[in-house]
């Protein structure tokens, strides 16, 4: 948290006043964009077949990501997507420019590369989950989309556009006692689409109208999990269909399905199985990798087989240790290969290849996804941030988000706080124990030896007036005032399940607590000798998030399911204020997750929603607005810009996003 300017109060509001008059007139392009380290959760692939180079991926909680030269670099689409979870993607071959994405909230639409995004709802389902999407053959080809029903095993439904998603009727009403996982069109073949069942393929050949399961033996009445399609050096029009079963088995037909063979039988689990567009029998397939003695390819996420799938060779060099679960390839010659990566530091997001899979490359500039947990700048040093990863570590930059490093791999670390008066000085609690860094990051050192039990720190916080440092463990309160070099005790109590703990100007401390008996707002007088209630939990307002302090003003805010909560005399009294609902989400509930006073202008308070975005107050809570556009959804932590009054940090699932005016 930011310290307190040295302006007095009266040219201090004087200049706020001012600041805010410019930011509220000009009509200066002001909004969000993203910073954080490059990577992410990438669910789904698409490349245009009618323009080289360009690729779109599909994020998870970050929309959707573009490339046009072939994966190499990625920017972010239109901001309509922001926060959603983009679960499958495909481009209409004879429209360049559009693209459907599929999302765990429905289906979308561009039609102008991915600049801006429309919901496609007129015949589906709304805010139903999005399992695959496929785009029909032909001069208008049909769209289908396979609709996962809520909390039903196998269960799904089959819809299908023939007018570019204008309007959509269901279709395979006879998969429904079967169940689809899985769905593809086939690529030369106008009206002819195939189903993945738990019990073998199912085809089409009336753009979904009726359906049958074509030839079957006992292989394939297994469940499918995908489909690709091999051109024939024949010439036939539709060449070889493969599909890769869950019992490790690899299927050929050479005619649409009506009669099959083994192309292979495996032992590692199939992820996702892709096909060379120009070369007839070469196939990848990303897998499970194994420990060496259940699975043939122990090191290996990346198969490559020339001959159809009889013989299959490692073709992952170069690929960091990563699951992998979703491959592409690039329809203009098939030199170019995608495939995610996920679990590992540094190794979150997209690796390619462009040479046929023999070699691959992490590629993930630009492509800025990858969830933070909380981002906190260094006011000692402009562009100085940083960010905590989830299950990956800590991240650090010193150009405001230009480029990262990892500081500290971990997937233990907690909240951070920086000392404001110790440069370099930081605190979390990390592989369970308090600890402290004063390299800014670099290392770390235990300081928890007085604190009784190891591990025992529910919260902590930095007084802004002493600098000391207090923590609340499971034991009792203790204050430190070198650093964590000592401790004294404070008090000695049972006090479980605190989220968040606050220290105003005066000494008074505040901490909210959620355990199953006693729930609230709470306040100590004495240096936490004796707690009392000040906000008590009621049925319509349960849950408090965090609190903290104007270190100008010391006024108490809470963030609440609800809204923000504001004391402006130490918690004698409460107002309530809801913060307003963005058009088209009416009933979405105003759930704040942190809440951040600035601490150089009265009044200027931050908050950060679950499904708003991020709110500005100028009036100390009483009125919010939003700040710019909406961010995303879950944004967890905030920062100030200590040399630019009005560039706030945004973090939370879709990454870390930085607001300019």
């Amino acid at each position: 948290m930011l310290q307190g300017s040295r302006l007095r109060a009266p040219v201090r509001v004087l200049f706020a006043t001012t600041l805010l008059a410019m930011l509220a007139g000009s009509p200066a392009a002001a909004g969000w964009r993203p910073i954080g380290p490059e990577g992410g959760d990438v669910l789904a692939f698409a490349f245009d077949p009618t323009v080289p180079g360009t690729v779109y991926a599909g994020t998870r909680y970050a929309g959707v990501f573009k490339s046009t030269n072939h994966g190499v670099s990625w920017a972010p689409t239109g901001t309509a997507l922001e926060g959603f979870t983009v679960t499958a993607l495909a481009v209409a071959g004879t429209k360049p420019s559009t693209v459907y994405a599929g999302t765990e909230s429905g289906l979308f639409k561009s039609t102008n590369g991915g600049a801006r995004w429309v919901p496609l709802t007129l015949g589906l389902p709304s805010s139903t989950p999005i399992v695959s999407l496929t785009v029909g053959a032909g001069a208008s080809p049909a769209v289908y989309v396979l609709l996962q029903v809520p909390s039903q095993a196998y269960r799904s439904k089959v819809f299908e556009s023939a007018d570019g998603g204008a309007t959509w009727r269901e279709v395979g009403q006879a998969l429904a006692a079967v169940g689809v996982v899985s769905l593809a069109a086939d690529p030369a073949v106008p009206g002819r689409v195939y189903a993945g069942t738990p019990h073998g393929p199912w085809r089409s050949t009336d753009a979904g109208v009726t359906w049958s399961p074509p030839g079957h033996f006992d292989d394939v009445d297994d469940e499918v999990l995908a489909f690709a399609f091999s051109p024939s050096a024949a010439g036939h029009a539709y060449g070889t269909l493969y599909i890769a079963t869950v019992s490790q088995v690899i299927l050929a037909s050479a005619d649409g399905g009506d009669t099959w063979q083994v192309a292979a039988r495996l032992n590692a689990p199939i992820i996702a199985l892709v096909a060379d567009p120009f070369a007839s029998g070469i196939l990848y397939m990303a897998v499970y990798s194994g420990d060496g003695h259940e699975s043939p390819v122990p090191q290996y996420q990346v198969w490559k087989s020339s001959d159809g799938g009889v013989h299959w060779e490692a073709a992952g060099a170069g690929i960091p240790p990563a699951r992998t679960s979703v491959l592409a390839v690039d329809p203009w010659g098939g030199a170019t290969l995608l495939v995610n990566l996920s679990l590992g530091p540094g190794t979150w997001g997209i690796a390619r290849s462009a040479d046929h899979a023999a070699t691959w490359t992490v590629s993930n500039r630009g492509l800025r996804a990858a969830p933070v947990d909380q981002v906190v700048a260094d006011r000692r040093r402009p562009g100085a941030l940083y960010a905590l990863l989830r299950q990956l570590g800590l991240y650090k930059t010193l150009d405001g988000g230009s480029t990262w490093s990892l500081i500290l791999p971990s997937s233990s670390m907690g909240p951070l706080e920086l000392d404001a008066h110790r440069t370099a000085t930081i605190y979390s609690p990390l592989d369970y124990h308090f600890s402290r860094s004063l390299d800014g990051g670099r290392t770390w050192r235990a300081i928890d030896p007085g604190l009784g039990e190891p591990g025992g720190v529910q919260a902590f916080t930095i007084d802004p007036t002493s600098d000391a440092l207090y923590a609340l463990t499971f034991t009792g309160m203790f204050r430190s005032t070198d650093g964590g070099a000592s401790w004294s005790r404070l008090a000695s109590y049972a006090l479980h399940e605190v989220s968040s703990l606050a220290v105003a100007p005066n000494g008074t401390l505040y901490l909210t607590r959620e355990s199953a008996d006693i729930r609230g707002v709470f306040k100590s007088t004495d240096g936490a000798r004796t707690w009392i209630p000040v906000l008590p939990a009621t049925p319509s307002q349960a849950i408090f998030f965090q609190v903290t302090v104007d270190r100008v003003s010391s006024t108490v805010y809470v963030a609440t399911e609800r809204g923000v909560e504001r004391s402006s005399d130490q918690g004698a009294s409460w107002e309530l204020a809801e913060l307003p609902r963005r058009p088209g989400q009416p009933n979405a509930p105003t759930v704040v997750l942190a809440i951040m006073p600035d601490p150089r202008f009265l009044g200027t308070v931050y908050a950060a929603t679950v499904t708003y975005g991020v709110h500005r107050s100028t009036d100390g809570g009483a009125s919010w607005s939003p700040l710019g556009p909406k961010t995303a959804s879950f944004v967890t932590s905030l920062a100030l810009d200590p040399a630019s009054p009005a560039t706030v940090y945004a973090a939370g699932y879709s990454g870390l996003l930085r607001f300019d005016p």
